[in-house]
C-alpha cells in the first residue's frame, strides 16, 4: 500500500466516524522507532481512508454506531502487528473488501457513477476531488482550506447549472431528469461562500468567468483557465 502519511488528515470525521485513534494506534509497539510509527500509521490511515471512502460514495452510513463490531475486528486483527505483516493483511483486506468504489452487489450500491449530491457525500468528496487535482497539478495541497468551516469565507457547494429548466430544456428530456443530473456529482463544484452566493442562477457562460480564477477543478471548465500555463499533469 502506498506511503501516505498525511492519510489520517482526511479521514471523513463529519461523518460520525470516531474510532480514528484507536485504529491508528492498534498496530503500533512500545518498541517501535519513530520511524516505524510514522509507517503504520500511514498505513493503517490509507486502508481505513479506502475503506471509509468506498462506503461514503455508496451511501452505506460510516457512523460510531455503524462501525462499531468492523472497527473492533480491525484493530484486533491488527494488535501489534510488524510493518510488513501489517501493510499485508491491509492488502488483503482491501482486495477482498465487498464494497468498492464500483459500487456493492450486496448492497445494491452503484458506487462513484451512481453518486450525487446527499446527506453523505456533502462538501466531503468535493473537497477530496478538489485537492486532489490541485495537488498532483503541481499546486500547493488546499484540502486544509477546503475542510475549514470556521474560516471567515469557507467553500461551498456550486451547482454549474442554473436552477431553470427552460434554460436547458435542449439538454434533458423533462424537468425530472435536469433535476437528477443537476444533483450529480460531475455538475457539483466547490467555491468560496461569497463567490457561490452572488452566482446563484446566473447563465453558465457567465459562471465561466469567475470558475476561472478558482482551483483547478473548477477553472478547468473555463477555457481561459490554460492560457499561459502548463497543462495539468496526468494523476
Amino acid at each position: 500500500m502506498q506511503d501516505r502519511s498525511d492519510h489520517h488528515r482526511r479521514i471523513p470525521r463529519p461523518h460520525g466516524f470516531l474510532r480514528l485513534a484507536t485504529v491508528l494506534l492498534a498496530p503500533l509497539r512500545p518498541t517501535d522507532d519513530a520511524e516505524t510509527v510514522r509507517k503504520k500509521i500511514a498505513a493503517t490511515a490509507t486502508y481505513l481512508d479506502i475503506w471509509l471512502m468506498r462506503r461514503t460514495v455508496n451511501y452505506i452510513r460510516v457512523g460510531y454506531s455503524s462501525t462499531s463490531c468492523a472497527m473492533y475486528r480491525l484493530c484486533k486483527g491488527i494488535r501489534q502487528f510488524p510493518l510488513d505483516a501489517l501493510i499485508k493483511v491491509l492488502s488483503e483486506k482491501r482486495a477482498a473488501d465487498g464494497v468498492t468504489f464500483k459500487g456493492s452487489a450486496q448492497k445494491d450500491r452503484g458506487g462513484i457513477a451512481k453518486l450525487a449530491l446527499n446527506q453523505f457525500s456533502r462538501r466531503y468528496i468535493f473537497q477530496r476531488i478538489t485537492a486532489f487535482t490541485d495537488a498532483h497539478s503541481g499546486r500547493a495541497d488546499p484540502f486544509p482550506a477546503l475542510i475549514d468551516r470556521d474560516q471567515k469565507n469557507p467553500f461551498d457547494i456550486e451547482h454549474i447549472w442554473a436552477n431553470d429548466f427552460s434554460l436547458h430544456a435542449g439538454i434533458f428530456t423533462d424537468q425530472q431528469e435536469f433535476q437528477q443530473m443537476r444533483d450529480t456529482a460531475p455538475a457539483l463544484l466547490l467555491l468560496p461562500a461569497d463567490i457561490n452566493r452572488s452566482l446563484q442562477d446566473k447563465p453558465y457562460g457567465y459562471k465561466l468567468q469567475k470558475y476561472a480564477s478558482q482551483h483547478l477543478y473548477t477553472a478547468s471548465l473555463a477555457p481561459s483557465a490554460y492560457v499561459k500555463r502548463k497543462e495539468p499533469r496526468r494523476c
